[in-house]
């Protein structure tokens, strides 16, 4: 038998063997404690002003070949008399220069520039050539044959000038389904526009996918890779007769 002080003590010992169950049936069903998650903040977005300048940084260096079409607008009527409902635009840019084919199924401009000179060249009728129109380091006369070649060159560089006094603010009525659309205005009526109002698209790599202004309005079909080389696409020509050696003629007039 025990001893009294051992029945005196007893009965505590089962209450705090009884009140230690409860505790770990908790402690066993209510698993670990839940981890914080770290608070994240999106990217703030950048002005569109900036957003803008850029895409058109990019457009300034890239190398590419891209196809539009175009409908209205100046150059349009200044590639073809007859004003067809739409025309293709073909610009390649390298690191040597660039050319623009603009035209239809009657009519192809193409305009040719590198580090040796500028050419026109007429690829419609019985016989295609090109003529020399500025020489090296000159550049390409101001005329209205090669008024869409502002679009791929002064244009960018314009856009990506911070100091270029435009406003900008991005628009949901793009005239391209893909990039990312702004429109365009001029701050000052006392300056001479550096840019034509209106609407430009660029995706993320600097590509043109949009266009609308007075120049005409411009949709993406096509883009890739430049030429290798850009080469006249058809014989060279001076004061009526043929030079020696004539440029080797490229695949296709668009050059692709």
């Amino acid at each position: 038998m025990g001893t009294r002080g051992d029945r005196a003590t007893r009965p505590g010992r089962w209450v705090a063997a009884v009140c230690a169950v409860p505790l770990l049936a908790l402690a066993a069903c209510a698993g670990p404690a839940p981890v914080p998650q770290p608070t994240t903040s999106a990217t703030p977005q950048l002005p569109p002003r900036q957003q803008l300048a850029a895409r058109a940084a990019q457009a300034t260096a890239l190398k590419f070949t891209a196809t539009y079409a175009l409908t209205g607008g100046n150059a349009q009527q200044a590639a073809s008399s007859s004003a067809p409902a739409s025309q293709s635009v073909t610009i390649s840019r390298t690191a040597d220069g660039w050319r623009l084919d603009i035209g239809d199924s009657a009519q192809v401009i193409s305009l040719v520039h590198t580090t040796a000179g500028t050419w026109k060249c007429t690829l419609s009728g019985a016989a295609p050539s090109c003529a020399q129109v500025a020489a090296a380091g000159q550049p390409p006369p101001a005329d209205d044959d090669f008024a869409l070649l502002k679009v791929f060159t002064a244009w960018p560089q314009e856009l990506a000038n911070p100091a270029t006094a435009i406003a900008v603010n991005v628009t949901s009525s793009p005239p391209a389904p893909t990039g990312v659309c702004f429109e365009v205005d001029i701050v000052s009526a006392s300056i001479a526009a550096p840019v034509d109002p209106g609407t430009y698209c660029y995706d993320a790599n600097g590509v043109l996918t949009g266009l609308r202004t007075s120049t005409g309005t411009l949709k993406l079909v096509s883009s890739g890779a430049p030429p290798a080389a850009l080469a006249l696409p058809a014989p060279l020509v001076a004061a009526g007769a043929p030079v020696s050696p004539t440029p080797t003629p490229s695949s296709s007039p668009s050059g692709r």
